[in-house]
């Protein structure tokens, strides 16, 4: 993780537009914690970060009722289920 200022920012020549779109769920923070993968991006000044508010990464709101459930509803009611087996390799003093 890294921290960006807007100070910075400027400094580098980075363009208002984008400094607005990256910062774009607080508007009045001074500086934010990127990770490396969007400070590079950044850094870039010629793009945004892939995954960004701008590029339409906005995640709806979760309702109350679903916020409600357990592991096991959540997994009942998921549009996508993610299955996973681990399995034992070269014997019984393999790795897994």
């Amino acid at each position: 993780m890294a921290t960006l200022t807007r100070e910075a920012m400027v400094a580098a020549r980075v363009p208002e537009d984008i400094i607005r779109d990256v910062f774009a769920v607080n508007q009045d923070a001074a500086s934010s914690l990127f990770c490396a993968t969007c400070k590079s991006h950044i850094s870039k000044k010629k793009t945004r970060p892939k995954l960004c508010l701008a590029n339409g990464l906005r995640l709806p709101n979760v309702p109350d009722s679903l916020s409600q459930l357990t592991r096991l509803e959540e997994r009942l009611v998921a549009p996508r289920h993610v299955f996973q087996t681990i399995w034992l390799v070269m014997g019984i003093h393999g790795q897994y």
